[in-house]
């Protein structure tokens, strides 16, 4: 904690500017809960994206986390990130975050697109990830297919489960790359092992169609379940459809 606080000391622009203040030891108590606490929420953030968590999910976990600790606002959280995700880059994609879905701050697609990119030049996979779906998609920067592919490709060789869907998604629909469904079948397969939901439901859709593997309408069954049981709700149709025709 004592190395925490000597790093803060030196790195916060408040006490800097306030060295002179009487009041610096109720500021420093005051800013060192604060880091503290933003330490204990990257550490929640970082538990949750590393398998690669989809956004709503995601979102949800980082309010809740917000609701447990009210010592501080997200207004509060949020400014004082912009001081430290300079350098750190794991800050930088919370920042990221906050910016993409509004936490804290107005949602910004180009500041969002930025501090993802920042964490995702410093190897940070589900930055990675979100810097191929913004130029998948044409949020906060340009259309760019092929930087997207590289981006998606680099998240998946680093462990990102969504990254990992994604780049399954590109082989499947041939995005930058020549049209391979065994690829796709098997960067799904990985996606779907680490517990992806998205994973999951590209997987079933692979085996009820026969797409880069043989028909197991089972499987299918099965992996859509899995992944409705995770959020995914949009699944009961294909669930449905299995017995309504006895598929199985």
């Amino acid at each position: 904690m004592i190395d925490i606080c000597l790093e803060f000391v030196v790195t916060s622009s408040f006490l800097t500017l306030m060295q002179d203040d009487v009041r610096i030891p109720n500021l420093f108590m005051h800013f060192c809960t604060l880091y503290k606490s933003q330490i204990e929420l990257l550490k929640a953030f970082s538990s949750i994206t590393n398998p690669g968590w989809q956004d709503e999910r995601l979102r949800e976990c980082i309010l809740g986390w917000f609701s447990q600790h009210k010592e501080f606002t997200e207004i509060q959280i949020v400014e004082h990130l912009k001081q430290v995700a300079r350098n750190n880059y794991k800050y930088a994609c919370l920042l990221g975050f906050c910016y993409d879905k509004g936490f804290g701050t107005f949602i910004d697609p180009q500041k969002a697109f930025q501090w993802y990119l920042r964490a995702a030049e410093q190897n940070d996979s589900f930055g990675q990830n979100q810097v191929g779906y913004f130029y998948q998609n044409g949020i906060g920067t340009k259309v760019n297919d092929e930087k997207a592919f590289y981006w998606y490709q680099r998240s998946a060789d680093n462990g990102c489960s969504e990254g990992k869907s994604n780049l399954g998604s590109c082989y499947e629909y041939g995005t930058h790359v020549k049209q391979d469904r065994k690829y796709a079948f098997y960067w799904y397969s990985k996606s779907a092992e680490m517990g992806d939901e998205l994973g999951k439901w590209d997987l079933a859709d692979m085996f009820f169609y026969g797409l880069g593997t043989n028909v197991d309408v089972h499987r299918a069954l099965k992996l859509y379940l899995e992944a409705k049981n995770l959020g995914c709700m949009d699944v009961e149709y294909y669930v449905r459809n299995i017995f309504i025709n006895s598929l199985i």
